[in-house]
């Protein structure tokens, strides 16, 4: 019979963003490959590179900016979650990044990192943990419903799963759009102020 494996968790550092970078990548590559439109080739560069080295950094500077927890077995490197503040509804927690290295799975350490950000969500008092997960054809959706995550919402699509060619001449023009022009919105604030302080 095998030993279950000891699961430790702790804070990211600056010393494991080769890793987790390393895990955040293969993430990105498998959802690019299935769904372009929504992953383009230079956002992990201009875009998640930098939001987690920021998020490491944070919590290296203050004690309650616990984002980024890493899980090791027996020592090693096997997995990390990042956390960020929900874009979806305010005052709560979104599950911006897990990842568990191929050979530490199912061992308990996404079930270990999962629970880790759970806690923290309750710790702060947050009214919701949110985590969104792309239809890549395995386990994920399995894996948060077991842990108690309810689905909330499901877009559907249909056609090519790239975006177009002359995606700028698709979209409609805004009603609004001359507010666009720094003059005519400064002009419409100033006479919204006058009209308030006259009365």
């Amino acid at each position: 019979m095998q030993d279950t494996p000891e699961i430790k968790l702790r804070p990211a550092t600056r010393d494991d963003l080769a890793m987790i970078l390393e895990g955040c990548r293969e993430t990105f590559e498998r959802h690019r490959g299935q769904m372009p439109f929504a992953f383009s080739e230079d956002s992990f560069d201009a875009f998640y590179e930098p939001y987690i080295a920021n998020c490491i950094d944070a919590q290296t500077k203050v004690d309650e900016a616990r984002l980024v927890q890493v899980a090791e077995v027996d020592g090693v490197f096997a997995g990390y979650v990042v956390m960020a503040d929900s874009a979806n509804t305010g005052g709560g927690f979104e599950i911006f990044d897990i990842h568990v290295r191929p050979e530490f799975r199912k061992k308990g350490v996404g079930q270990a990192l999962l629970n880790w950000g759970k806690s923290l969500a309750e710790e702060f008092e947050a009214h919701n943990l949110d985590a969104t997960v792309w239809n890549l054809g395995d386990t994920r959706e399995d894996f948060f419903a077991r842990s108690g995550f309810a689905k909330v919402h499901t877009r559907w699509r249909v056609g090519v799963m790239e975006p177009p060619s002359k995606f700028s001449g698709m979209v409609p023009k805004q009603n609004w759009s001359f507010l666009r022009d720094p003059a005519v919105l400064w002009t419409v604030i100033f006479v919204l102020l006058a009209v308030v302080f006259l009365e």
